[in-house]
């Protein structure tokens, strides 16, 4: 009977735990204050873990580190229809173990309210002209690394006025990034 009452209890407790699950981040905002939960360029989602700094979005045929002296990776599209969306953020690790940056979090693009688009996200080498696979690559304590968010969207996202937002996961919580 004993363990039937232990095993009610924590049964309920993970259930009240997972009904009250909230944003529990802080948001640092770099310019006007916009609506909860919404994040813009240069905002930092801060957890009990980590610092994530939206740095920006660019659209291109052809991701490029900043360095590109001597050897360099890059992803080039191979569509001519279709060009990346990516999304940078620049993730902190302030927790006293390694972050592993495939877990840092995640983000889903959505155009013209109604089109969705997932990403494959990179990790800025070190030596900032090559990347690394986020499935291996570890954040160590009080360091911090740039991880691309990429997405091969058709050209017209980037050519129309329609909007574009990506909605950003993150230990923290859930945050919508509005592009346009």
């Amino acid at each position: 009977m004993k363990a039937l009452s232990l095993i009610l209890a924590v049964v309920l407790l993970c259930f009240a735990t997972a009904c009250n699950s909230t944003n529990d981040g802080e948001i640092t905002r770099a310019g006007e204050e916009p609506k909860e939960n919404y994040v813009a360029e240069g905002d930092i989602i801060t957890s009990k873990t980590d610092e994530i700094e939206v740095l920006g979005y660019e659209f291109t045929k052809d991701v490029m580190p900043p360095n590109v002296t001597g050897f360099y990776t890059h992803y080039a599209i191979s569509d001519n229809d279709n060009v990346y969306m990516v999304i940078r953020l620049k993730v902190t690790n302030t927790a006293e173990n390694d972050l592993l940056a495939d877990k840092a979090a995640s983000i889903t693009i959505k155009y013209n309210d109604k089109y969705s688009y997932a990403t494959t996200k990179t990790v800025l080498g070190k030596d900032k002209n090559t990347f690394d696979f986020p499935n291996i690559t570890n954040i160590a304590p009080l360091t911090a690394r740039e991880i691309y968010f990429m997405s091969e969207v058709p050209q017209e996202v980037q050519e129309s006025e329609n909007p574009i937002s990506a909605t950003i996961y993150t230990r923290a919580g859930k945050y919508e990034y509005k592009i346009r």
